[in-house]
């Protein structure tokens, strides 16, 4: 799903369902359905795009391999410029993609957040040792 954010930068949130079937971490054992907010906002020569998401993930624990059901949810705010150079120096501040004529795939996006920033074991607390 393609989007140019140059076309969203009116002061608005933007919300969308996206259900995630392909490139999913190895231990996800379902396609995840996540909800996705977002707002666009111009800066100094690059935009920056407010990412809010949240859905439930099905996985296989890293630590005892039994099965998960978890509620994900992360901000993040990425800086999107189309220059290398720019893109090195905002990266002490944000992620960020560099893309020729600001769009960028939010499938892409989502997923590649959820390789970063998804679960992979039980919570802190939670005992799995039980599964071993």
């Amino acid at each position: 799903m393609n989007l140019n954010l140059k076309k969203c930068l009116k002061d608005k949130i933007y919300e969308q369902v996206l259900t995630l079937t392909e490139r999913l971490p190895e231990h996800y054992t379902q396609p995840c359905v996540i909800n996705v907010s977002y707002s666009v906002e111009p800066a100094d020569d690059h935009l920056l795009l407010h990412l809010k998401t949240g859905g439930l993930v099905h996985f296989s624990c890293l630590r005892c391999m039994s099965d998960v059901a978890r509620q994900y949810e992360n901000e993040l705010t990425i800086a999107v410029t189309n220059q290398e150079e720019q893109a090195e120096k905002l990266m002490e501040d944000y992620e960020c993609i560099v893309a020729a004529d600001f769009s960028i795939n939010l499938l892409d996006v989502i997923t590649d957040e959820l390789h970063l920033y998804g679960p992979e074991k039980h919570l802190e607390g939670e005992n799995c040792a039980e599964n071993l």
